[in-house]
């Protein structure tokens, strides 16, 4: 059973419901749906992450934040409405793949440790950071 499908079966009866102690969790929209397929609403926020900060705040550099993913679902007459993301422009799931493939980094994904943009994965295992999702508006 999944805390998604605990948290709807609890919903029905108690209101809210809450996870606590997770980590990486993948696609968070799919707990969500989960809920919406069952026909109610869902609403839910991960903070913290373990304290993982993997994110600069815009304009800064240097990981300061967590990247604080959401999901928002509603059940509709075809498949549920959802809502999946996260503070910064990229995955750090996205990031460790795309670094075991070789591959670079698309640009304004990534800074290195001095805060400058990079596209050389090496750059955030060295200390640097992924930005923040939206830009200024992301983080005040």
């Amino acid at each position: 059973m999944t805390a998604a499908s605990a948290t709807d079966r609890r919903s029905r009866d108690t209101r809210p419901g809450f996870c606590r102690n997770t980590n990486h969790i993948g696609r968070f929209g799919e707990f969500t749906e989960i809920v919406a397929d069952a026909g109610l609403g869902a609403v839910m926020f991960l903070n913290g992450q373990s304290g993982q900060l993997h994110v600069a705040p815009h304009g800064g550099y240097g990981r300061r934040l967590t990247n604080n993913p959401e999901s928002l679902a509603a059940p509709s007459a075809g498949a549920p409405v959802v809502h999946d993301m996260a503070l910064s422009t990229v995955a750090g799931g996205k990031v460790l793949v795309a670094q075991a493939r070789g591959e670079e980094i698309a640009e304004g994904l990534l800074l290195d440790a001095d805060g400058h943009p990079s596209t050389d994965l090496n750059d955030f295992y060295a200390g640097g950071a992924l930005t923040t999702l939206g830009g200024h508006k992301a983080t005040g």
